[in-house]
Formats: structure tokens, C-alpha cells, sequence
């Protein structure tokens, strides 16, 4: 299932989408915040937040991230600018 998009997402919604994606251990590119931040807009905090815990399951489950919320390579990767 594809979404539209109706609308660029404020600022405080970027910010909101950040400060979820920390709170889950979720490292998001530039295009995933942006993703994140129009579900917020659109479709509620709630469901974000449900979105958030999804990909978090998934990820734990193909090892990627740990139970702990460290990335399996997160000692290779670049700080972010």
C-alpha cells in the first residue's frame, strides 16, 4: 500500500519524528525521518509510534539491532554532520 503525500511536514514535525526515532533506537536517514515525520502529520503521533515499534521488531529480528537498541554495525558508521 502506497501513501500520498498531501504536504511537506513543519519543522516540529521533523523534530517530533527525530526525537521518536531516538526513543525507539531507530537510526533514520534523511528520507526516513522525512517518512516518519508525515505519518506523524497525517496520520497521528500513535501511529508513528506503532511504526516505530514495527520496524524496531523487525529489526531485532533479522539481528540487525540488538534488544539493547545498539546497532549490530553501529561502531562502522560515521557520525552524522
Amino acid at each position: 500500500m502506497s501513501l500520498t503525500r498531501t504536504g511537506a511536514p513543519d519543522n516540529h514535525q521533523h523534530q517530533q519524528a527525530v526525537l521518536l526515532a531516538h526513543r525507539y533506537g531507530l537510526n533514520l536517514d534523511e528520507d526516513e525521518q522525512e517518512e516518519l515525520a508525515w505519518i506523524i502529520e497525517a496520520m497521528g503521533l500513535e501511529e508513528a509510534e506503532a511504526e516505530c515499534a514495527r520496524s524496531r521488531a523487525m529489526l531485532i529480528r533479522s539481528g540487525q539491532l540488538d534488544p539493547g537498541g545498539e546497532s549490530v554495525d553501529e561502531s562502522d558508521e560515521c557520525p552524522e554532520a
